[in-house]
């Protein structure tokens, strides 16, 4: 034992004195030498007597650290080992090589001893861990020496954590209702593995039972439908998955996916309309023709041809006895043609056609023409002449399609008419009154062709009215529109001469481009945005403020150009239709800027063109007929968003097309017809909005 200070008790643990030199002699007898809270602890009986003792007493020394300590070489063991795995080799500190013998002892530290054997200096296993269960294992280790010396470690343990492969692989759902959506979910997957907390990424995968995987696509953890699926065609499909944990181990498993059947609603439980004709009022094979039809306070006004008074002004209130001449303007046989309806401060306005013919004069003599512009009480039928057109008879307003047309700002009519000469344009405005009807200003042609040439996009035919906006106070209006060159001027007026001027006139571009121009103009919020061309960007997006005009963004950049059209306000941004010229035709969204006007999807991948009708915006959606290279030309919808742009329904099965376009919103329905491509032509369709 080391010398130095010692200390003597007798077996009661009272201390005796105080050595200070503990060494045993030649005649004691020790026979154990232990360490203790890590001091050396003598017991035996000492040959002389100490303190007063008795020659031969037993006595407990404690004499300082121990002779020397037990160390283990390595101290972690990975879980999953078999049974005998070696830890680590057991050794000491102390100078003498040995021997040294090891053993597992009871005591404070030993609760896993019995999952450990010693094999001379090896630490064993005696059984395989798991790091999930418990990662730290206590055993007690005593090692003796050759002289008796002994030593005693609490040792601990570290069990290593491995990754283990996925034992299962499962799904939350395995069946999907026919006439589905495209990337509807069918279910969500789920990966028994011994490893807790781990992660996993799942797909689709080649192997047995994957025949159908074509037909199916990932997300995530969610497997989603890639086609619309018909029960009567196919109801049973396989798929093989892979689950791969986050150290590449995983697990397959072959899934079967049910495709149940949905029954269409009955016919009597579709929406029905009470549809019979209010009246004939010719009471023979001869049409009426009624048209133009305007609703004021519950009575609808509306042109029509009778044998006794030719084309006159006519009231009804949906009943037979509430049909009613209003007025003959041109007695007789002869008609006044009213054209134009519109309605004005309870009023019908309307042009009228009142030429004369003098009595007395020879057959065939010469007609005095007259065009005037008329006004009907909506609650008395008082007619009365508010201004004349000298020399303008009803043929001029049939022979000038785009023009006389009313758009109504405020409490006040506009309108356009010819000059004299039929070269320019004259731009009126009429309160209802006679003193309230005035021109504002004589428009100067900017040599374009008058009418909007038929194309992509344009309202078509050169009959329709000149496009034209209401921007707060402020009319704005497209004329002398070239759909084919580009050419146009958007004109602003405020009603007053000054106040009217132009805001924009396109330019011929350096190429002719493969678009159409949009004449039309839409006002979203307090901008109003147009297409117009110019020479160095094309056709492009433009947008006014009511004030001025400045370009949006050249989406196709360079001289050639985008094409926007069928240009819509929703939810507070503007839609439209664009080519970027690496898309094709595709959604695009605006909020007036450069950088936030942007795609919404490019629905047909790659250079094919994605969107085919003009949008219609319906209960917070877009919808409109799309194309993913997939499916042919089905019914689509849009949130604004690329998620939320997805097929209604794949009415066409297949790479045939539905096409479905003339939407018309009625009640809690929107209607639709599909072209005459999809050789469905004369049906009627109506959706909620889902499959």
């Amino acid at each position: 034992v080391d010398s130095g200070s010692a200390y003597l008790f007798d077996l009661q643990g009272n201390l005796i004195d105080t050595l200070d030199n503990p060494s045993p002699d030649a005649g004691d007898n020790f026979g154990l030498a232990i360490s203790i809270g890590g001091d050396v602890v003598l017991v035996g009986s000492k040959d002389d007597a100490i303190g007063g003792g008795q020659k031969g007493t037993t006595y407990v020394f404690t004499a300082g650290p121990p002779p020397f300590n037990v160390t283990l070489a390595a101290d972690t063991v990975h879980e999953n080992l078999s049974p005998g795995t070696i830890v680590g080799s057991l050794s000491t500190d102390a100078p003498e090589n040995g021997p040294y013998t090891f053993e597992l002892v009871g005591g404070s530290g030993s609760d896993d001893n019995t999952l450990f054997t010693i094999l001379g200096n090896e630490l064993r296993t005696t059984s395989s861990f798991d790091f999930e269960t418990r990662n730290t294992l206590n055993i007690l280790v005593r090692a003796t020496s050759a002289g008796g010396l002994i030593s005693q470690r609490s040792l601990a343990i570290t069990v290593a954590d491995v990754n283990e492969t996925p034992t299962d692989l499962i799904i939350g759902n395995t069946s999907i209702a026919e006439m589905n959506r495209v990337n509807d979910v069918i279910g969500t997957f789920s990966t028994i593995d011994p490893d807790a907390n781990d992660s996993f990424t799942y797909s689709l995968i080649s192997g047995d039972g994957d025949q159908d995987n074509a037909v199916f696509a990932m997300s995530g953890d969610q497997l989603l439908a890639a086609q619309r699926f018909d029960y009567e065609s196919k109801r049973n499909y396989s798929v093989r998955i892979r689950s791969t944990d986050s150290g590449g181990l995983g697990v397959e498993r072959t899934f079967s996916i049910n495709i149940t059947d949905v029954n269409p609603p009955a016919p009597e439980s579709l929406p029905t309309y009470d549809l019979r004709p209010v009246i004939d009022l010719n009471g023979t094979a001869i049409s009426s023709n009624p048209s133009e039809a305007i609703e004021i306070d519950g009575t609808v006004f509306f042109t029509a041809t009778t044998p006794e008074t030719g084309t006159e002004l006519w009231r009804t209130d949906g009943t037979q006895n509430g049909t009613a001449l209003v007025s003959d303007l041109v007695e007789g046989v002869e008609s006044s043609s009213p054209a134009r309806l519109a309605a004005l401060n309870g009023k019908v306005i309307y042009f009228a056609d009142y030429s004369y013919v003098d009595p007395g004069a020879p057959p065939g003599g010469p007609v005095e023409k007259r065009l005037g512009l008329f006004t009907t009480s909506a609650d008395t039928g008082e007619t009365e002449r508010i201004y004349s057109f000298d020399g303008g008879p009803s043929d001029l307003i049939a022979n000038q399609p785009t023009l006389f047309h009313f758009t109504r700002v405020g409490t006040e009519l506009f309108f356009l008419t010819p000059d004299e000469f039929g070269t320019d344009k004259i731009l009126w405005k009429t309160d209802g009154t006679s003193g309230g009807t005035n021109p504002i200003k004589t428009l100067v042609s900017s040599g374009g062709v008058p009418g909007l040439p038929g194309g992509p996009g344009s309202p078509g035919g050169g009959t329709d009215p000149i496009p034209t906006a209401v921007l707060g106070d402020v009319l704005l209006f497209n004329i002398d529109v070239n759909t084919a060159d580009g050419s146009h001027a958007l004109w602003r007026s405020d009603g007053t001469e000054a106040g009217t001027y132009i805001l924009r006139a396109g330019e011929m571009g350096f190429l002719p481009g493969f678009h159409s121009l949009e004449p039309s103009i839409e006002v979203v919020g307090t901008s109003a945005y147009f297409v117009s061309n110019s020479m160095n960007e094309g056709k492009e997006l433009w947008v006014t403020d009511g004030a001025s005009a400045s370009l949006v963004k050249d989406i196709f950049v360079g001289p050639d150009d985008s094409g926007p059209r069928s240009l819509i306000s929703h939810n507070g941004d503007l839609y439209f239709i664009a080519d970027d010229g690496t898309t094709g035709s595709e959604l695009w969204v605006s909020d007036g800027t450069e950088s936030g006007t942007r795609p919404v999807k490019d629905i047909a991948p790659g250079f094919g063109s994605g969107v085919e009708s003009p949008l219609i915006s319906w209960n917070g959606h877009l919808y409109f007929a799309g194309n993913d290279d997939i499916h042919g030309y089905e019914l689509w919808r849009s949130d604004g968003t690329e998620d939320g742009t997805q097929m209604v329904v794949d009415a066409v099965a297949g790479f045939g097309s539905l096409l479905p376009q003339n939407f018309v919103l009625l009640d809690d329905r929107l209607l639709f017809s599909p072209s005459s491509f999809s050789g469905l032509a004369g049906q009627l369709w109506s959706t909620d909005g889902t499959a």
